[in-house]
């Protein structure tokens, strides 16, 4: 009697192909939507770099106001804060450098830059003429948190400034800045 060796399915070995090529898919298409950047607006900082567990390391931050001139930034925590003072309400264009690990930027490309353009906030006095009872200090609302005013001994809480009082009557120039980081604004 002879034994002949028994042929492999054809349709077995198209099966464990057509699986291989499945999961692969799956792996790229998973490395491909976890590899993103995204550049977004902050409440306290000029932006904030968000990058996916496969995005790569961030490789370098650039920030221009509007006529050019270069604004050195810190990174702390994704966040991106001026190292120097900026006006208010200037308009300021960010970008963003990532470098993509070896073994995927050869699929998706070894760098990607996401840019944002954001204006740092503007501190607006609520009621432009305020009054105060006999013996009281003087609240003036802003309609947005100031971080410090002009105004020596002057109170900074949130939304509103406790004016120091020197006399029943006047009139004063209060200026703000909305942000840690920023100059202070006109009066």
């Amino acid at each position: 009697m002879v034994v002949r060796p028994r042929k492999r399915s054809r349709r077995g070995l198209r099966l464990a192909v057509a699986a291989a090529l499945v999961l692969l898919i799956g792996a790229a298409a998973a490395v491909w939507a976890f590899s993103g950047v995204r550049l977004v607006p902050d409440a306290s900082s000029l932006g904030r770099v968000e990058l996916q567990p496969f995005a790569g390391s961030l490789a370098g931050v650039h920030a221009t106001t509007a006529d050019g001139s270069p604004v050195p930034l810190a990174v702390s925590h994704g966040r991106l804060i001026p190292r120097g003072r900026v006006a208010s309400g200037e308009r300021i264009s960010v970008s963003v450098l990532v470098r993509r690990p070896g073994w995927e930027s050869w699929a998706l490309g070894a760098e990607r830059r996401e840019t944002l353009t954001v204006r740092t906030p503007v501190a607006h006095v609520l009621d432009r003429w305020v009054t105060a009872d006999a013996g009281t200090r003087v609240v003036v609302r802003f309609d947005t948190p100031v971080d410090r005013v002009s105004l020596r001994g002057a109170t900074v809480s949130g939304r509103t400034v406790t004016v120091p009082a020197r006399t029943p009557a006047g009139s004063i120039e209060v200026a703000a800045a909305a942000r840690p980081w920023e100059r202070l604004g006109p009066p």
